[in-house]
């Protein structure tokens, strides 16, 4: 086991980090090597792991590693980092139906190096695929350089700084993704799976709409098919000699899941190929099984949205204010007071509004199904 602080620049997880007591992944497996006399191991990798491990394969590891097995990994960045440095995320952390306090991660996450790495790269973009052809829509002009509408990657970038962030650390995000974007282990003879989540309603594209007459800012926001944090396009994007989609995979917990861990095993042993993908109906290893289907609840007014489904479970803020998560499949994200809600389909919900302050009503009810 390789832990590691994911706040640190990846750079320094993988090759060597500038303080003492601390191991990178490149020492990490140099001492597993002299410990077991094996000249190569075999890594299985998630999420921002995974990046730290194409760092350290590209620039040492080629002929020290066997297999490389990656799980949700954010090849492209994911449109989610946006939202956590400009109004904050609770980063997947679901602890007893509660997440982490979102105000409190955006304050801290200011000036960790990984969260700008994460955003969406250069290679996110395709303009052939409206879900990735941008991730931000600033009709209102909110940085107020005169561009508006639909950005590209380097006004994004400048969105991003011109709205008060770290104008350093942005650039690591170029640097990272041009020197691992299109970076594949096969050529060096490692074995390559991945395995990736879909299905889950995750942050696609934000739009700054407008102002409105209390001050505030009226968002609109899109959900794609992802794991609920890495979007499918960017998991996909590492060329491997088998990939896998699993239905429903939720980005925090899925590398725990029995069906995952299973699935990881045969790779490791060498029997993937005979691997019973029919006694596994979330696993498929084809993507035709991570459209997205449910409906988008949003409300753009000082009310705060609380939804139900038939057996009483709950999403929304509880009386201390944090957000709970118990409906399976669901996500709620709160963009500076613009609350959304996605319900997946095959259940009846119960929608409470309750107001907070005086204001104009807005709420939008959106059928949707993704591919």
């Amino acid at each position: 086991i390789f832990p590691y602080d994911w706040r640190w620049d990846l750079n320094w997880s993988a090759n060597g980090i500038p303080y003492s007591g601390f191991d990178s992944l490149k020492d990490k497996i140099a001492k597993v090597k002299a410990q077991t006399g094996a000249p190569k191991v075999n890594i299985i990798a998630h999420s921002l792991g995974g990046l730290a491990v194409k760092n350290y394969l590209k620039h040492y590891g080629g002929d020290s590693v066997n297999k490389f097995i990656d799980i949700g990994t954010p090849h492209l960045g994911a449109p989610k980092m946006m939202k956590v440095l400009l109004y904050g995320d609770d980063l997947d952390f679901n602890f007893l139906g509660l997440g982490l306090n979102s105000e409190r991660v955006k304050l801290i996450s200011q000036n960790f190096p990984s969260v700008y790495q994460l955003l969406p790269s250069r290679d996110y973009f395709d303009a052939t695929d409206n879900d990735y052809a941008y991730y931000l829509d600033d009709l209102h002009d909110l940085d107020a350089n005169g561009i508006t509408g639909r950005l590209n990657y380097g006004q994004s970038i400048d969105f991003i700084k011109n709205t008060g962030r770290n104008s350093y650390l942005l650039g690591f995000n170029d640097a990272l993704h041009t020197d691992l974007d299109n970076y594949s282990p096969q050529p060096d003879g490692i074995k390559t799976y991945n395995i990736m989540g879909c299905g889950r309603p995750t942050i696609g594209q934000i739009f700054v709409l407008n102002k409105e007459k209390s001050g505030g800012l009226e968002y609109g926001l899109k959900y794609i098919t992802g794991d609920g944090t890495v979007p499918l396009r960017s998991a996909e994007a590492l060329a491997s000699d088998d990939r896998f989609y699993v239905r429903g995979a939720e980005h925090g917990s899925f590398p725990s899941a029995a069906e995952v861990k299973q699935l990881a095993v045969t790779m490791l042993k060498d029997t993937i190929s005979s691997f019973p993908l029919q006694n596994y109906p979330t696993i498929a290893s084809s993507s035709a099984v991570c459209s997205l289907t449910g409906t988008q609840i949003s409300f753009h007014s000082p009310i705060e949205l609380n939804v139900y489904d038939e057996n009483g479970s709950h999403i929304g803020p509880n009386q201390n204010g944090d957000i709970e998560l118990g409906i399976e499949g669901a996500q709620y994200d709160n963009l500076d007071g613009n609350k959304f809600v996605f319900l997946p389909e095959g259940h009846n919900y119960r929608i409470v509004g309750q107001a907070t302050a005086s204001g104009r009503p807005a709420e939008h009810l959106t059928p949707e199904s993704r591919k």
